[in-house]
């Protein structure tokens, strides 16, 4: 490629990167899902024992791609939020990177803005970027592992091939220590290969050879440390509950087998595309091809099918009926990259045959994924930030007890202020106005938001269930104007009368 070809390629991809990094960290969430306080005692148990063989015997104990530069961070900056999160967000920036990258491979620079642009508009990426969703990490380096297997086929015969097939086997080492499923992605590898067989040169030889000798060690590690070499699957199910006695009751899979269809093609429960309409449109256009003369990438179509079924069919026989881990939205994170780049192939595609069309079509999928972006990620952003803005302003008061939610307890001890008594107070409205009306002295919490999608909404106390003689306001903080389903009154701080009076003035 031409110095001034190489120098636009690369100022473009600076300028899309900037402006979807820019524009995520505007809604920056954090802190805040129902897993966090787990992932959080992962990494304090790494901080504060250090050796690998210390760490517990869990499914996030294999997963290096996530704890390790997670405890680096934590090493450097305390166990906090902006250390728990930076190593995401890192991720995800480098995601929309390999994304541009790969996208070049494959159908050059309008290739690669397109898939870029697609990226920094989709939802769930948009959102869940900027909070502890350690999926990414398995989305980057199964990218650069399929990246590396279609450049090396392309590359010519010599040292740069062979390296190429040693980083696709790392990668694969490494993205099965994000998620063990993901070494699935040995079919989009053997799909590129077969593809390529007239191509294929003895320097190819070095990814089989590669790969036995990493994944070798990685077993021969894991039976030494564990007595199962293949125990990172072992953990997923147990840390799942399937192997629990009452499986068959909570995990069934006809419970949740749309989950990741619905999301993917339809709205989440707050009326919102977590996946835009690239799925959709994918759809379409890949059944209209044959009509519109146009076609995508095959090694990337093998890449998101396998990784769909290996989502989509996770299940095993438990009492009779078929049960699967739990699933959440951000599990599918794994499918972004690839649909971003399969809707590209055709786009790319359609725009050389009918301009007109493909232009109409990737403005309304921009525009349409900005939307929901935006609309998708406001509500973590809002109802993380109430629990970040209550923690810290009851940080900046004296200290007295404090009577609120499970979730509002769980994120102060993200601040790392001793001395404080947090009580929980109960999920029943009944008995929580008791509570509330036994307490002599303290400050209770009511309202705002907490986690949307899991969380314990009835958790929240209400500004109703307090005694108006007995409590005062001492903050009010602002937020959505009407009430919302994941925030249903403002965000608000009191404190027992029976000690506030002074306080209040």
């Amino acid at each position: 490629m031409a110095n001034p070809s190489r120098r636009r390629a690369v100022a473009a991809a600076v300028l899309l990167v900037t402006a979807g990094t820019t524009l995520r960290l505007a809604y920056f969430s954090g802190y805040g899902l129902g897993d966090d306080p787990n992932f959080k005692a992962t990494i304090e148990s790494i901080v504060s024992n250090g050796p690998v063989i210390w760490l517990p015997k869990q499914a996030y104990t294999y997963r290096v791609t996530w704890w390790l530069p997670t405890g680096v961070a934590c090493r450097l900056f305390g166990v906090s939020e902006r250390a728990l999160i930076l190593p995401i967000t890192a991720m995800a920036v480098l995601g929309m990177i390999v994304v541009f990258a790969f996208a070049h491979l494959l159908w050059g620079l309008a290739g690669a803005v397109i898939a870029t642009l697609l990226l920094t508009t989709y939802p769930l990426d948009f959102a869940w970027s900027t909070m502890l969703t350690n999926d990414i990490c398995c989305s980057l380096f199964g990218a650069l592992c399929v990246l590396a297997a279609v450049a090396a086929l392309r590359a010519p015969p010599g040292s740069r091939r062979q390296w190429l097939w040693v980083a696709c086997a790392a990668n694969l080492l490494i993205v099965y220590h994000a998620k063990a499923s993901a070494i699935v992605l040995v079919c989009p590898i053997a799909v590129a290969g077969w593809l390529a067989r007239d191509r294929v040169t003895r320097d190819d030889w070095v990814f089989p050879i590669a790969v036995s000798i990493l994944f070798g060690l990685a077993f021969l590690f894991a039976y030494a440390l564990t007595g199962d070499a293949l125990v990172p699957f072992f953990w997923e199910i147990r840390d799942g509950g399937l192997l629990n006695a009452d499986a068959a009751k909570y995990h069934r899979l006809a419970d949740s087998f749309w989950s990741f269809p619905r999301w993917l093609f339809w709205r989440d429960r707050y009326g919102h595309f977590l996946n835009g309409l690239d799925a959709i449109v994918f759809v379409v256009l890949a059944t209209l091809s044959p009509w519109l003369g146009v076609r995508t990438d095959l090694v990337i179509l093998a890449w998101l099918l396998v990784t769909f079924v290996s989502l989509q069919f996770q299940m095993l026989p438990r009492g009779g009926v078929w049960v699967t881990i739990f699933r959440n939205m951000r599990h599918m994170h794994v499918l972004v990259y690839p649909l971003v780049l399969l809707l590209t192939g055709y786009l790319v595609e359609l725009r050389r045959r009918r301009p007109r069309l493909a232009h109409a079509t990737l403005a309304g999928l921009l525009g349409f994924g900005l939307w929901q972006s935006v609309a998708t990620a406001n509500v973590t952003h809002v109802a993380f930030g109430d629990m970040r803005a209550a923690a810290t302003y009851l940080a900046r008061l004296p200290r007295k007890p404090v009577y609120a939610d499970i979730h509002l307890v769980s994120w102060w001890q993200i601040l790392g202020v001793p001395g404080w008594t947090f009580q929980a107070l109960s999920w029943d409205p009944v008995v929580r106005r008791r509570e509330l009306a036994n307490v002599a002295d303290g400050y209770a919490v009511t309202g705002g938001g907490r986690e949307p999608y899991f969380g314990c909404n009835t958790c929240i106390a209400r500004a109703m269930e307090l005694d108006p003689d007995r409590w005062i306001l001492l903050k009010e903080f602002p937020g959505p104007r009407e009430p919302v389903a994941w925030r249903l009154e403002p965000l608000r701080i009191w404190q027992a009368r029976a000690t506030g009076s002074a306080l209040a003035k």
